[in-house]
């Protein structure tokens, strides 16, 4: 039997319960990482003119902690997957 552990990649395509779930991660994590990557050059552009420095720091901080969520939202992909019961599976599914 396969070892799996909370970030085994095996679990990605375990079953098609895996994929959707692994899927949903993947679009959480892209919309997190393009918010705080977005958050950052709108607010160094706001840092070029002195009356918008202060919305320039308020997005630096909220691109902060989006870049913060980003390996939370991994960590949770990674026990959702492995909470899925794959008990009856004797090895991963291969992606068709």
């Amino acid at each position: 039997m396969l070892h799996r552990t909370m970030f085994d990649p095996h679990l990605i395509t375990a079953s098609r319960r895996h994929a959707a779930v692994y899927a949903g991660y993947q679009q959480i994590y892209a919309l997190v990482d393009s918010g705080a990557a977005i958050a950052f050059v709108v607010g160094s552009v706001f840092f070029l003119d002195e009356e918008m420095k202060r919305w320039g720091e308020w997005l630096f901080l909220i691109g902060s902690v989006l870049f913060a969520f980003v390996p939370m939202v991994a960590i949770l992909q990674g026990l959702h997957l492995d909470r899925i019961s794959t008990t009856s599976l004797s090895t991963p599914r291969k992606n068709r």
